[in-house]
């Protein structure tokens, strides 16, 4: 037991070292893939986002393995207000510098055929410029007379081809060029609903009763140009992009371990299942089950390094406790006695503004910081603590875990348990 021991403490440390020389080696945006390293197990990365902070503007590029690419630009806190349309000449150095990060995290060398999605209502320019058309096309003097199905070709060809007019230019200087445009959900609107109608529509004598077709999902088809030209003046940048959150996966076999980040909620995660033989999939459990340790040091050891994680700073690991029913039991038990004097310090998270949570610590008798101990030595790491919401909102019958988890602990069905909702698992550089 103790050369055991002693190997997993030599090996953590080898561990350790090589993660603070991949630190001060590894560029900012460098491969997920080799940050890794070495491994029998397929790792991908399916789904990245960069972001860049700049004159009170937060840029963002999100990236799929599959060649999505959406751009996003914002002022505050929240994403999905104060939005802006980063597609503009003046954001071509922000926009070539998340691209050029998100490719490096990818490890891509170039963009061949992909996809641009286009959050229309951020360029009230560009639907002007459609409404004008719209208002003095044929097509809408004679839409009631004109048969459905050639009227609606007639409608996306139409505005396919204005999109198409309005977004080349920007395109081009990002290397690329349209080779179309695909849309969902087209509604009319009407022109007066819309809020930037007043200073942008009414001078371009649009009336707001108009109804102007608009699509709600717009993406535009994209293939490498030709010419480069622009694009080879933004190949230089600052390395000043932040990762905002990854998806990334590791496959072995019928194994599969999943490791994620996002840096609004500042949480790590890492999970995984096998799939059984009937189609249907079991859960793993990667911390402390022997042979997932070593994959999910790596990973986590990897996205640590990618999103600059301050080796001061406790790291914070998503986890869904029932996997761990010892735990699970002893978290609803100690929270639930009525007996104690009441409930920790109150303590908030980042992203959970509406939830309180608690710090708990597991005893030996659940054998859990025992079986996650390989872990944490391979990763450099220590347990320091649970943070935990909680929920009572439900009687005990209403859960999943009843019958084997919370009726063993002498819970009526109409009883009303504190149960863990959010869980997670701090721990911090050893």
């Amino acid at each position: 037991m103790r050369l055991r021991r002693s190997v997993l403490l030599i090996c953590g440390f080898q561990m350790v070292l090589m993660g603070f020389i991949s630190q001060t080696i590894a560029k900012p945006c460098a491969s997920f893939h080799t940050l890794v390293g070495k491994t029998d197990w397929q790792v991908n990365v399916k789904d990245v986002t960069m972001g860049l902070a700049q004159d009170n503007i937060n840029f963002e590029l999100r990236m799929g393995d599959e060649h999505h690419l959406n751009f996003k630009a914002y002022q505050g806190n929240d994403p999905y207000r104060n939005r802006l349309g980063p597609l503009q000449e003046k954001n071509l150095p922000q926009l070539f510098e998340l691209l050029k990060a998100g490719m490096s995290f990818l490890g891509q060398d170039q963009i061949t055929v992909s996809s641009l999605a286009i959050h229309w209502f951020s360029y009230p320019e560009s639907i002007k410029h459609w409404a004008l058309i719209w208002k003095k096309s044929e097509l809408r003097k004679n839409w009631d007379q004109t048969d459905q199905y050639e009227r609606h070709d007639s409608l996306v060809k139409m505005l396919s081809d204005t999109v198409k007019k309005d977004f080349q230019p920007i395109v081009h200087a990002l290397g690329f060029d349209i080779t179309g445009a695909s849309m969902e959900k087209m509604g009319f609107q009407k022109a007066g609903t819309l809020e930037f109608y007043d200073s942008v529509l009414k001078p371009a004598e649009i009336p707001a009763e108009s109804k102007i077709p608009i699509p709600l999902m717009l993406s535009l088809g994209l293939v490498p140009s030709n010419d480069r030209s622009k694009r080879e003046v933004y190949t230089e940048g600052s390395d000043s992009c932040s990762l905002e959150s990854f998806f990334s996966i590791a496959r072995l076999g019928k194994n599969t371990i999943y490791c994620s980040f996002q840096r609004l909620f500042d949480q790590y995660e890492i999970s995984g299942d096998h799939q059984l033989s009937d189609g249907r999939y079991k859960p793993l459990k990667p911390f402390s089950e022997k042979a997932y340790q070593g994959i999910s040091a790596k990973l986590l050891g990897a996205g640590l390094i990618s999103t600059k994680r301050d080796s001061k700073n406790p790291v914070s690991l998503k986890r869904n406790i029932q996997n761990y029913p010892s735990v699970y039991q002893e978290m609803v038990a100690y929270f639930s006695d009525k007996s104690r004097p009441g409930l920790k310090t109150e303590i908030q998270r980042a992203g959970l503004p509406n939830h309180k949570f608690y710090l708990f610590h597991p005893s030996s008798e659940t054998g859990f910081l025992e079986s996650i101990e390989p872990f944490l030595i391979l990763s450099g790491l220590k347990f320091k603590e649970f943070q935990i919401s909680l929920n009572n909102k439900k009687t005990a019958e209403q859960y999943d875990t009843y019958d084997k988890l919370l009726k063993p602990l002498g819970f009526k069905p109409g009883d009303q348990p504190n149960v863990p909702d959010f869980v997670y698992m701090i721990v911090e550089k050893n």
